[in-house]
């Protein structure tokens, strides 16, 4: 549990951690948010979630749940299945939250990677590498998390698209 980084005096750990939580939450919600702009539905725009301010996506409740029992939640980008302008639409919006977890874990290793490489001063130490580290692993728990096909999960939104007609009718 994260609170327990507090009780044993690790607070600069604790913070860099909630902060890479903050970031890829804000994230995920936005590629949603942008996948259905794109896709024809502007109710998450119109909502004011279609931005990277984290205000908009964080839920304050799913995140103390993160921080003291290890499992919380953002709040869910709303959306509008019937301004979708293709019927795959649903696969693609579904699938953003995911993908953007996957982008954000590459770009985090990648630019820790060229700041070390190019020697810039502010790579240096423990606080840069813990926390780009936790923000590729946080990302990528994400991810596949996000992809179970159960419950409000992208995985349930996605995996009727990989099953035939009858099946993907039985999920739904």
């Amino acid at each position: 549990m994260l609170i327990n980084l507090l009780f044993q005096g690790q607070a600069v750990l604790f913070l860099l951690i909630v902060i890479a939580l903050v970031i890829s939450l804000t994230f995920h919600e936005f590629g949603h948010a942008l996948t259905a702009k794109l896709f024809g539905d502007d109710t998450a725009q119109r909502a004011g979630r279609l931005t990277l301010n984290p205000a908009a996506h964080i839920d304050p409740l799913g995140l103390l749940m993160v921080v003291i029992v290890g499992f919380g939640y953002a709040r869910p980008v709303p959306t509008n299945p019937a301004n979708y302008t293709s019927r795959w639409a649903d696969l693609a919006v579904s699938s953003a939250g995911p993908a953007m977890n996957l982008l954000v874990a590459v770009f985090a290793t990648n630019f820790y990677g060229l700041g070390l490489t190019m020697q810039w001063e502010i790579f240096q130490g423990h606080g840069p590498a813990y926390f780009f580290i936790y923000l590729a692993r946080i990302n990528l728990v994400l991810m596949v998390f996000n992809l179970i096909p159960l419950g409000s999960l992208d995985g349930h939104y996605i995996l009727p698209y990989f099953l035939s007609r009858r099946l993907a009718t039985l999920t739904s």
